[in-house]
């Protein structure tokens, strides 16, 4: 867990109270080490994704984005997150939506990720929506 919060720190993400459940790590292939990390928590309808980051030494290597595409590729419902750099979450294939008020009441609260400390200006709700080919199996 410290390596996670090591991570988590370097990249401003770390929470009070954080726990570590739903968390999925990706390590250099040779090495082993810790070079990346998400959260990622499955609701009946949707899964919602948080905290990702890739330590910054390993940063600007297309890393984020293959670490986020190895973590989705399975993914047969819609995946939610906030953030507050949606430009690299676009490349991953999220679109940006508006946080209507349905939404914002089935997605997690903004005060249970803590954004009212992050950057609340910027926060934006993005969603990716799964292959349809991996759903009806085509």
């Amino acid at each position: 867990m410290a390596n996670i919060q090591n991570i988590l720190v370097a990249l401003d993400l770390a929470r009070e109270n954080q726990t570590y459940d739903n968390f999925y790590l990706a390590r250099d292939s040779k090495t082993k080490e810790l070079i990346g990390v998400a959260r990622l928590e499955e609701y009946p309808e949707y899964y919602f994704l948080s905290s990702v980051g890739i330590d910054p030494k390993f940063q600007r290597r297309g890393l984020g984005k293959e670490f986020l595409d190895q973590l989705l590729k399975n993914c047969l419902k819609p995946v939610f997150l906030r953030t507050v750099i949606p430009d690299f979450f676009k490349k991953a294939g999220f679109q940006v939506i508006a946080e209507i008020k349905v939404l914002a009441q089935m997605l997690p609260a903004k005060e249970e990720a803590e954004c009212q400390w992050c950057q609340p200006e910027k926060c934006t709700l993005m969603v990716k929506l799964p292959d349809a080919t991996k759903i009806s199996g085509i």
